[in-house]
C-alpha cells in the first residue's frame, strides 16, 4: 500500500497520462515509442548518437536498434559519420521524416499548449517547481537505495 492517498493519486495519473498519448497515438497510426524517437530528433536536426536516445529516453539499447530500424525502413531516419569525429554516427531526420513528424507533431503540440493553458503562468511555473521536487527526491531515495 502507497504511504499517501495523494500519492496513489499521482502514480495513476500519470498512468493515465501515458494512455491518453498511447492512445492518442494509436489513432494517428504511429507507436507511442516511435513518436517519442521522431519528437526528440526533430529537436535535435543536426542529428543525435543512438545512444544518446537510449539514454534520454530510458531504452535498452537492443529495443532501440528495433525501433529505428522501422524508422529508417519508412524512409523517416538516415544515419550518417559525423563531420568531425567519423567514429560516431549521428541518425537524423530525413526530409520526409521531417514532413510525418510535422504533421503529427503540430497536431499534438497545439493540443498540449491548449491544456497547459487551462493553469495561468503562475500556476503553470508552481506546478513544475513541486513536480521537479517530487521528481528529485524520488531519484534520490530510489538512487540510494541502488548503490
Amino acid at each position: 500500500m502507497r504511504s499517501s492517498k495523494e500519492f496513489n493519486e499521482h502514480i495513476l495519473l500519470g498512468r493515465l497520462e501515458s494512455k491518453i498519448y498511447y492512445e492518442w497515438c494509436q489513432k494517428k497510426g504511429i507507436s507511442y515509442s516511435l513518436l517519442q524517437i521522431l519528437d526528440l530528433l526533430y529537436e535535435y536536426p543536426d542529428g543525435v548518437e543512438a545512444k544518446f536516445i537510449s539514454e534520454t529516453m530510458f531504452i535498452y539499447k537492443q529495443t532501440l536498434t528495433g525501433l529505428l530500424k522501422q524508422l529508417h525502413n519508412n524512409g523517416y531516419i538516415k544515419t550518417e559519420k559525423d563531420i568531425i569525429d567519423k567514429r560516431r554516427k549521428l541518425i537524423s531526420l530525413t526530409d520526409k521524416g521531417t514532413i510525418y513528424v510535422e504533421s503529427i507533431l503540430n497536431d499534438l503540440y497545439k493540443k498540449e499548449d491548449l491544456v497547459f493553458n487551462c493553469l495561468n503562468d503562475e500556476e503553470k511555473i508552481t506546478f513544475n517547481k513541486l513536480y521537479k521536487k517530487i521528481v528529485t527526491n524520488l531519484q534520490k531515495e530510489l538512487g540510494e537505495e541502488s548503490e
